[in-house]
C-alpha cells in the first residue's frame, strides 16, 4: 500500500498519479485459466517481468482483517495471507479506462489496519476506499420461482446451492447437470451448465463471511466446502477450479477423487434487455437561435454513450457530441445545448444511446424557434383632448435592434 502511495506522491507513472492496489477482482481479471502458466503468457501481452507467485490485492479478508487477498497468477489461485506476515509481489493499477467489460466492485466498504482494527478508509489506498468496479443493481436478485436471476451478471441461478443435495465427484456434477437438461429441466428452462469459474466467483461479496454472499441474498443450501466449476485446472488437467462460499477463495481439487467431491449448483445466462434504455424530452430555454434538448438514459448496468439527432426533418442531419451516461442501472438525467438555429423553424430531436451490444432510438420530438418578427399590441390612447393624445402600445423586439411609429 505504502509503494502505491509513494508512485502517486512523487513523478507517478506513465503521467498519471491515481494508481492503486488492484482489489482481488481486477487482480484475478488479468489470469488465462486456458494456460498452463499464465505468467508466461502475460509476458507475451506487452507486460514484463510477470512473477509466477503471489501477488497483493486491497481487499481485506472480511473474517479476520489481519488477512488480505492474493492471487496465484501462473495458476489463478485466489487465497488469504497474513497482511505482516507473508510477502506478496505488488502491481499497481488505474481504474475508469473504458473496456469490453466493467468488473463489479468486491463489495468491501470498510478498511483495516494491518493489526485487523477497523479505521476510516481516506487516504488508505484500500480496497474499501476506492471501490473501483461497476455498481451493484439495487435490488440486485429477483426471484422466480425456485429460481434466482443475478441483474448485475444476467446470470440465472437455481434458488437451491445443492440442488442434488449431495456432493459429487466433478464428471458426477457435469452428469448431473446434463441430466437436468434433458429431463424436466427447472423452472421452464433446459440450457442449464456447470458455472465457470468466473461466474461463480461472481456472486462473492468479500465484506461478508459464511457465507460470502451479498446480505439479503435469496439462496439457500449453501455449503462452505466449495462448488465445482466446469473450468478445468490447466496446470493439471486432472484437477478442477472450485469455490469455497464461506469466504471467496478459488483453488483447484481432484476431478476424480472421492475426498474432493463438492457441491453442484447450476446457471445459465439470461438475454434480458442489456441494450440502454432511451427516453426523449421535452426541450426547454427555446429561443430565437438556442434550445437544450433533454433526456433520460439508463445505461441498463452497461457502459453507455449517448448523443442527439437533430434537424428541421425527421432525417435530422445533425448530432450532438457523444457523452457519456456511464453504466449504472438507474436513469440518467441528459442533455445538450444547441446554437446558432434559423428563428420562427420546426425542429425534430431525439436521443440516442450506444453500448457494446447495440443501440437505442428514443421517440422523435419537436420544438419551434422564436420569431425574429417584432410582435406589437395596439393600446387605447390616453390624454385625450380637443387638440392633443398620447398614443400607447407594447413591442417586443425578439432580441433584434427595432424601430416603431405609430400610423
Amino acid at each position: 500500500m505504502d509503494y502505491v502511495a509513494s508512485i502517486n506522491s512523487g513523478s507517478g507513472l506513465c503521467g498519471h498519479n491515481d494508481w492503486h492496489l488492484p482489489n482481488v477482482n481486477e487482480l484475478e481479471s488479468l489470469v488465462n485459466a486456458g494456460q498452463s502458466d499464465s505468467t508466461g503468457w502475460l509476458n507475451t501481452q506487452g507486460f514484463i517481468n510477470v512473477q509466477a507467485e503471489y501477488y497483493w490485492s486491497s481487499t481485506s479478508n472480511s473474517q479476520d482483517a489481519t488477512g488480505a487477498w492474493a492471487v496465484l497468477m501462473d495458476r489463478d489461485v485466489v487465497t488469504i495471507f497474513g497482511k505482516t506476515i507473508n510477502s506478496c509481489g505488488v502491481w499497481p493499477v488505474r481504474s475508469g479506462q473504458v473496456g469490453t467489460i466493467q468488473l463489479p466492485k468486491t463489495g468491501q466498504t470498510k478498511c483495516y489496519y494491518s493489526s485487523g482494527t477497523e479505521r476510516t478508509c481516506a487516504g488508505t489506498g484500500q480496497d474499501g476506499e476506492i471501490q473501483a468496479g461497476a455498481a451493484w443493481p439495487d435490488p440486485r436478485f429477483t426471484i422466480s420461482g425456485n429460481c434466482v436471476t443475478d441483474k448485475l451478471t444476467r446470470l440465472m441461478w437455481a434458488k437451491n446451492g445443492d440442488l442434488p443435495n449431495s456432493q459429487m465427484d466433478w464428471q458426477g456434477a457435469l452428469d448431473y447437470v446434463a441430466v437436468l437438461n434433458s429431463g424436466s429441466g427447472l423452472c421452464g428452462y433446459n440450457n442449464w451448465s456447470l458455472p465457470n469459474q468466473k461466474e461463480l466467483r461472481s456472486l462473492i461479496d468479500y465484506s461478508q463471511y459464511a457465507p460470502a454472499l451479498p446480505l439479503n441474498q435469496p439462496f439457500y443450501n449453501i455449503h462452505s466446502s466449495g462448488d465445482w466449476s466446469s473450468t478445468s485446472f490447466a496446470y493439471s488437467k486432472s484437477y478442477a477450479y472450485i469455490v469455497v462460499m464461506s469466504d471467496g477463495s478459488m483453488t483447484s481439487k481432484m476431478k476424480g477423487l472421492y475426498s474432493d467431491e463438492r457441491y453442484v449448483w447450476p446457471v445459465r445466462s439470461v438475454i434480458f434487455p442489456p441494450f440502454p434504455t432511451t427516453t426523449t424530452g421535452s426541450a426547454t430555454n427555446v429561443t430565437q437561435h438556442l434550445a437544450t434538448l433533454n433526456g433520460t438514459v439508463n445505461p441498463n448496468g452497461l457502459f453507455t454513450t449517448y448523443y442527439f439527432q437533430w434537424g428541421t426533418t425527421t432525417s435530422y442531419g445533425n448530432t450532438t457530441a457523444g457523452q457519456s451516461a456511464g453504466s449504472n442501472w438507474s436513469d440518467v438525467t441528459v442533455s445538450a445545448n444547441l446554437t446558432g438555429l434559423t428563428s420562427n423553424a420546426t425542429y425534430h430531436f431525439r436521443l440516442v444511446a450506444t453500448n457494446h451490444v447495440g443501440t437505442t432510438y428514443g421517440s422523435d420530438m419537436t420544438f419551434t424557434t422564436s420569431s425574429s418578427i417584432p410582435t406589437v399590441i395596439t393600446s387605447a390612447a390616453s390624454g385625450v383632448t380637443n387638440t392633443s393624445a398620447t398614443l400607447n402600445g407594447t413591442l417586443n423586439p425578439k432580441g433584434l435592434s427595432t424601430t416603431y411609429c405609430f400610423e
